[in-house]
Order: C-alpha cells, then sequence, then structure tokens
C-alpha cells in the first residue's frame, strides 16, 4: 500500500474517503461534487481516494486533481480492508465514507458540520439521506435498519424524499455514503476486512450498537447514489457476499437467545430465498454463499455476543422482493 501525499492536520472536522475500483467517469464526478461541497463549507477538509489497483486509469486521474490524497492499495482487497487504509490517512474527528458512484449535494458538508455540533456524544455513525441519482426525488436509503433474522435494509426506500425529513435514531448507515466518529471506531474497531463485499457496515454498525454507540439519520445531508454502478443488482458477486457476510454477521453478533428464538424463521427465510434465486434467477449464488457463511460459523463466533443491539421485529419474505424490485428499477444504466 502507498501513499501520494501527507495527511491533513489534527484539527479537521471532517475528512471524505472514497473507495475506488475502475471507478472511471463516477469517480470524477463524485470528487468534483466533494472538492465543490469543501469549497462551499469554507473549511479545510482532506479528501483521500483509496484504490483497489484500479486498470481504468481512474487512479491516476484522481492524484492529478488538486486537493486529493491518493493511497494505493497494490491489490483489490475489497471494501473493508480499502475503507480502513483511508481512515488511516485522516486525522479528522469525522470520516465521511462516499461511494466512487455517489455525489454529495453542494451543502452536504457544510450541513454536516452544521448539524454533528448539536450531536450527543454517544452518537458514533450519522447516515444521510441517500438519493437515487436516476430519481433525486426517490429515497435510496435514510440509514439502515436490520431485523430479527440479521436482514438489513434501507429505511423509506423507494419513498419520496420529503417522507423522510425527520432526524431519527437509527441502526446504523449503509457504507457508501457514512459519517463515522473517530472516537466510536478507536472504540468498537474498524471494519472487518474479512468481509471483501456488503455487510461489513452492517458488522460494524451492530458493534457500534452492542459497545453503547448510538447512530442518527440526518435528512439535510444529502447524497445521490447510481446504484449498483459497479456491483449490479441481483448478480452472482452480489448474491453470493450477501448470503455469505449475513451469516458471517450472525454469528459474530447476534446472541444466542436471539438465534434460538428466530432459528426456525431465518431458515424458513433463507430456504425461500434460495429457492428464488434458483427458479427465478436461475443462479445458485445464494446457496454458495450461506453455506459458506454457515462454515465460517465457528470462526466468526470465537466470542459469544452477550450484548444486544436494537433491531426491528423479523420482515416478510414478500417485503424483501418490494425492495428488490425497487431497486432493480433504479440500478446504474437499467431499462425502462
Amino acid at each position: 500500500m502507498s501513499r501520494d501525499k501527507t495527511p491533513g492536520p489534527s484539527s479537521q472536522e471532517l475528512a471524505f474517503v472514497v473507495v475506488n475500483y475502475n471507478g472511471g467517469k463516477l469517480l470524477a464526478e463524485c470528487i468534483a461534487s466533494i472538492r465543490g461541497a469543501i469549497g462551499a463549507a469554507g473549511a479545510a477538509m482532506a479528501l483521500v481516494v483509496v484504490d483497489n489497483a484500479s486498470a481504468d486509469g481512474s487512479a491516476e486521474a484522481a492524484a492529478g486533481v488538486e486537493g486529493v490524497e491518493l493511497v494505493s492499495m497494490g491489490a483489490n482487497r475489497g471494501f473493508g480492508a480499502a475503507a480502513n487504509a483511508g481512515i488511516a490517512a485522516t486525522n479528522s474527528d469525522w470520516i465521511a465514507l462516499v461511494n466512487a458512484d455517489a455525489t454529495v449535494a453542494a451543502d452536504a458538508a457544510a450541513a454536516f458540520i452544521a448539524a454533528q455540533h448539536s450531536l450527543p456524544g454517544t452518537v458514533g455513525v450519522v447516515a444521510p439521506q441517500v438519493r437515487f441519482a436516476s430519481d433525486r426525488s426517490t429515497v435510496n436509503s435514510a440509514g439502515v435498519e436490520v431485523d430479527a433474522l440479521g436482514i438489513a435494509h434501507e429505511r423509506f426506500l423507494g419513498q419520496p424524499a420529503g417522507a423522510a425529513d425527520q432526524a431519527a435514531f437509527v441502526f446504523g448507515a449503509s457504507g457508501g455514503g457514512a459519517f463515522l466518529r473517530r472516537s466510536m471506531l478507536d472504540s468498537v474497531g474498524l471494519f472487518d476486512e474479512r468481509y471483501f463485499l456488503y455487510y461489513e457496515d452492517i458488522d460494524l454498525c451492530w458493534r457500534a450498537q452492542a459497545a453503547g454507540w448510538k447512530a442518527m439519520y440526518e435528512p439535510q445531508v444529502v447524497l445521490y447514489h447510481q446504484h449498483s454502478a459497479f456491483v449490479k443488482q441481483g448478480s452472482e458477486l452480489q448474491f453470493y457476499h450477501v448470503g455469505r457476510n449475513r451469516i458471517r454477521t450472525l454469528a459474530k453478533n447476534a446472541p444466542a437467545s436471539l438465534l434460538r428464538r428466530n432459528a426456525l424463521r431465518i431458515l424458513l427465510y433463507d430456504a425461500g430465498y434460495v429457492s428464488y434465486a434458483a427458479v427465478r434467477r436461475r443462479s445458485l449464488a445464494p446457496l454458495r454463499g450461506r453455506l459458506d457463511g454457515l462454515r465460517d460459523w465457528r470462526t466468526f463466533r470465537a466470542r459469544t455476543p452477550l450484548a444486544q443491539a436494537p433491531l426491528i421485529p423479523a420482515g416478510s419474505f414478500a417485503a424483501a422482493l418490494r425492495r428488490q424490485r425497487v431497486l432493480r428499477r433504479n440500478t446504474f444504466n437499467a431499462r425502462p
């Protein structure tokens, strides 16, 4: 891993970290939006791009942009490892993780700085309002919820932005658009680099909640997301890693009492999802992912968790399918 420049001063309140892998034009747009937001805020902030061995020239292009620090991983080590490297390259009180396929609103940095001064000291995660870039009036995420089956989903998904205009305590934030307090990370640790892709953000937020930290949704901080621009919705890659890492996350974080109460529902949900994917999507990747997650169970269950994070009641399989339809409609370059 190599770095092109030295990090900014420790007095910074906020630093942006963007993980890149063959981001192309989308990365350039992401960087431009962040630089604009930093300029509008009128405060010193760092902008770090962490590159996972891209081959499209996007890393070299980013390195040539004024104010950008490039951290080169040397190999594609996944989202968690790259995000951790970016966090280590900053000295700010807060770190904003932004997907390379997202842009930030012009006032996003200023809105966050204004909001964070009034946050309780126990808030370690702030979730912005993320809207679909394909329909900027529609919510992609208003923070993340996790149910008793370990299924994570976006709040207010597919609803008008005005419906999600109230700040609220939530379970956490998606790693593609999350503001993380450094003291929280110092307390609970960084992303688990074994995940590679998907659910490492849920694991981090679960660990934070279990340790007594809170997460807050802040609707005044707005991002726009080109959903699934890099990993397509419903792809084999997504199916596999979501299935595997949800099981790993339950192993790491779910108390035994929660697993006992919900064992049958977890089994039924997963059997239904695997069957649906096999019949409708002709994919066995969800099954392979879940089987690999079960093989990892003892490794990830090294310490039986005792604390309970605030999970919502288990949702239905039909609700999960509705969410999938919303996401497919708003996938980057999706056909009408």
